[in-house]
């Protein structure tokens, strides 16, 4: 079916996208409005208006999804999708709301991996990693992955201590093994954290819960140097009592190093076991000595007789030493303010600013586009303004407003930009001066008037406001919200 009313194609039930391709930001505008109201997709690939209005249009269909999103069974999708405009424009933290709200979906519905997809979006945002690394630790313990979700924890944990919340780190390596009671670092991590906070009792409860852990699953080997660190550092701890070991008949070798984990005992002269207790390494080399009980209890390597893993290279070293893959920064420019970590951070700060970034493309920019290249300046002004930076936007358009024929457009973009500002009074002197251009377009000329009467009734000039209005609706009935706002004006006056 060929129809000349675009209101017809984007009211047509049957039609589920639509595609804008007229350019403007006029027209152009009332037709993405008016199929997002209609519950349409909308495509465009329309700079300008975006730059302009994409808020406004971002707002709507926000709306619109948010409608889709209150039925009695939401799609989670829908959250998904109403993040994703927010993180267009630039909300974060409202994007990563409506995130988690779908990884609540998804976990009701049992779509485990979906979920976790979704957090690990989250987490390349950098948007409160700790509290995004518990979600994930959740969903692999859900979904079974118990050593997955203790190292997911073991990371919220790092993140709590990077910023000073030593409770909220205890915690979650509480949790990790929990849910995970063999794993190492995460057992060894919470040992140093108890001593750190001066709590030798708990440290020692931690030893005593993974030697236990350990006989459980059948590995005596390490069982009695854990036994005896513990109660080096808790002397009235209740310590299980043990059948003598039998010696080994060969070398054996287990995953879980706890002597590099918790501490070689240091090189001293021998002296007599503990209540009976022997030191007893994973190796089958002759054991050092036992630590005497002032001795500090610190992470320490392995002996240097006992093989070494070498160290990766820095190019392959991952962020975390959980193994995590790093974290990627948000592309620069899609948010109004950005830092970026440096992955291997440097003594003397690891942030980088964007706004110096930016300073030095201005710089060269200016070194690059002639003053006279008003084409040039006009596409630099788009940017600027996708980046919400509207007083550089305002100096490429005045530049690029030497080139008679971009004038009209310069102005008319000028005075938006004004008005945005709440600068009404500048931004009708831009605006008169486009009317005054020589050969404007009928739209052109519709929007400098349209607009040119929103400057004059933000400045109180409502009679000279009511003319221009008048003058829009007579040229174009259907031209933007101006009939509406005409109405509204006359109302206000006649009360």
């Amino acid at each position: 079916t060929r129809t000349t009313h675009w209101r017809e194609v984007v009211a047509n039930p049957e039609v589920q996208i639509v595609a804008e391709l007229i350019g403007g930001t006029t027209l152009a505008r009332q037709i993405i409005e008016t199929a997002i109201a209609n519950g349409k997709s909308v495509i465009t690939a329309n700079k300008e208006l975006m730059a302009l209005a994409g808020a406004d249009i971002w707002d709507q269909a926000i709306r619109a999804y948010e409608k889709l999103a209150d039925a009695s069974e939401p799609d989670p999708y829908l959250h998904i999708l109403i993040g994703d405009v927010h993180l267009r424009r630039g909300s974060v933290a409202e994007a990563v709301d409506r995130y988690h709200q779908a990884i609540q979906g998804y976990r009701e519905s049992g779509l485990l991996k979906n979920a976790v997809a979704l957090a690990k979006k989250i987490l390349r945002l950098d948007h409160r990693k700790a509290d995004v690394l518990v979600v994930l630790a959740e969903l692999n313990a859900q979904d079974g992955l118990s050593g997955e979700a203790a190292s997911h924890y073991l990371a919220a944990a790092e993140e709590e201590i990077a910023a000073k919340h030593r409770p909220q780190a205890i915690s979650h390596l509480q949790r990790a093994v929990a849910v995970a009671p063999l794993h190492a670092d995460a057992s060894r991590r919470l040992v140093e954290m108890h001593i750190e906070a001066g709590d030798k009792a708990g440290a020692a409860g931690e030893l005593l819960r993974l030697a236990e852990a350990l006989r459980m699953s059948g590995r005596e080997e390490p069982v009695r140097f854990l036994l005896e660190r513990a109660r080096e550092l808790d002397p009235t701890a209740q310590l299980p009592t043990l059948a003598a070991p039998a010696a080994p008949a060969e070398p054996q070798s287990l995953n879980l190093n706890v002597t590099g984990l918790f501490g070689d005992a240091p090189e001293a002269p021998a002296r007599p076991a503990v209540d009976g207790l022997e030191s007893h390494r994973l190796s089958s080399a002759p054991a050092a000595p036992v630590a005497s009980a002032a001795a500090p209890v610190t992470p320490a390597a392995a002996p240097a007789a006992a093989p070494t893993q070498a160290p990766l290279p820095a190019e392959e070293a991952p962020s975390m030493h959980t193994g995590l893959p790093p974290v990627d920064a948000p592309p620069a420019g899609q948010y109004s303010s950005v830092s970026v970590r440096d992955e291997a951070p440097k003594s003397g700060g690891s942030l980088v600013d964007l706004s110096d970034i930016l300073k030095e493309f201005k710089q060269s920019l200016e070194n690059q586009i002639s003053p006279d290249d008003g084409r040039s300046h006009y596409d630099m002004a788009m940017a600027f303004l996708e980046m919400n930076l509207i007083g550089d936007a305002i100096a490429e358009l005045a530049a690029a407003s030497r080139d008679p024929e971009l004038r009209p457009k310069c102005c008319e973009l000028l005075g938006q930009c004004y008005l945005r500002q709440g600068a009404p009074a500048d931004a009708q002197r831009f605006l008169e001066r486009g009317l005054e251009s020589p050969g404007l377009s009928d739209e052109q000329a519709l929007s400098l008037r349209y607009h040119l009467a929103l400057s004059q009734q933000q400045q109180g000039n409502e009679d000279a406001a009511e003319k221009l209005f008048e003058e829009v609706v007579i040229l174009n009935d259907d031209f933007m919200d101006a009939r509406t706002r005409l109405e509204d004006l006359r109302l206000r006056r006649a009360s």
